[in-house]
């Protein structure tokens, strides 16, 4: 099960953070979003779309300059690769709702994406 979304501007800020079970802290992803918003802007991040720590899996999908970042334990049986399709699937969808994807967009319709 995912226990944590964020979902995160083209400067790495943190727009909307849901948790569905239990609470991830923004601290423990902070460097990865780093790295996936270098990686939208075309720079040279070698930072894989899962990551897997002790404890937790990390998934990150970069849409138009925002990213989306799931976090799920490492014993979630659906595997990385669900996570990685189910964030590109938000990401579909918030673009069908709002257009093209970026931190104006998100920002003006934050109570929809919430």
């Amino acid at each position: 099960m995912l226990n944590s979304v964020f979902v995160c501007g083209d400067n790495g800020e943190v727009l909307i953070e849901k948790h569905m079970g239990s609470v991830i802290p923004r601290n423990f992803v902070e460097g990865l979003i780093k790295d996936w918003v270098l990686a939208a802007h075309g720079g040279h991040s070698k930072q894989t779309p899962i990551v897997q720590t002790g404890k937790n899996i990390f998934a990150g999908v970069v849409r138009g300059g925002i990213v989306i970042v799931g976090v799920a334990l490492k014993e979630f049986s659906g595997g990385a690769l669900l996570m990685v399709e189910f964030l590109h699937r938000v990401a579909d969808l918030f673009q069908e709702y709002f257009g093209p994807l970026d931190t104006e967009n998100l920002k003006e319709n934050f109570v929809t994406a919430y």
